[in-house]
């Protein structure tokens, strides 16, 4: 009964990090309209791709990767370790299809490494609940720290443009420098100002007494 709960707890928590992870509220699809039979290693299709995007980062493989992996939903429905690691490799896609270049680096490592874990759970039909359990807490311990590295990018850009508007980045210091150095400008015209004012009264004075003569 223990042991139960215990999967069921991992289930739980699997779904909700998976949910909250990059903020991706999109259902992945699972429906698959297909009349061919299932080809004899049901991963082979989702390897292919995975390998395609290691060598090269492309919209259509990261199209090829979501299918692959909405078809595989469907088949392995009811296995919840290898279920989980089939949405982690979703969420995964999605992040780096919305960042493209500015993916985090990590983010392609994290996609080879669920799938050689996926590979392993799925393709060793004598390993044990516990070794599953193991692969799929190890994995969610990096997925974890993955979206931890890339909030923290973010709050950093954040920081970065919002120095000055325009996002020219210029610190604090540099700012008061300029601001100290339009006052100092400011000042100075002012007084230039009232000096050519007298000047122009001393003038209109001397042009007067001129007049009297």
């Amino acid at each position: 009964m223990d042991k139960r709960s215990d999967e069921e707890r991992l289930v739980s928590d699997i779904e909700n990090q998976l949910d909250d992870f990059f903020g991706d509220d999109e259902t992945l699809s699972t429906e698959k309209t297909t009349g061919n039979s299932p080809a004899p290693n049901p991963l082979e299709q989702l390897k292919s791709v995975v390998l395609s995007i290691d060598w090269e980062i492309t919209d259509d493989c990261l199209a090829d990767l979501e299918e692959s992996v909405a078809a595989l939903m469907d088949t392995y429905r009811d296995d919840q370790y290898t279920h989980a690691m089939l949405r982690m490799l979703n969420s995964l896609g999605k992040y780096i299809k919305k960042r493209k270049a500015q993916a985090h680096p990590e983010a392609i490592k994290r996609v080879m490494s669920v799938f050689k874990s996926l590979e392993e759970v799925v393709s060793s039909g004598k390993i044990s609940e516990k070794r599953k359990k193991s692969i799929v807490a190890a994995e969610i311990r990096k997925f974890k720290q993955l979206k931890q590295q890339v909030e923290s990018k973010r709050r950093g850009r954040a920081a970065e443009s919002s120095k000055t508007p325009g996002g020219q980045g210029l610190g604090t210091d540099v700012l008061n420098e300029i601001e100290k150095a339009v006052a100092k400008a400011t000042s100075s015209l002012a007084k230039e100002l009232e000096a050519l004012k007298l000047k122009v009264r001393e003038i209109e004075a001397e042009l007067k007494q001129f007049q009297k003569v």
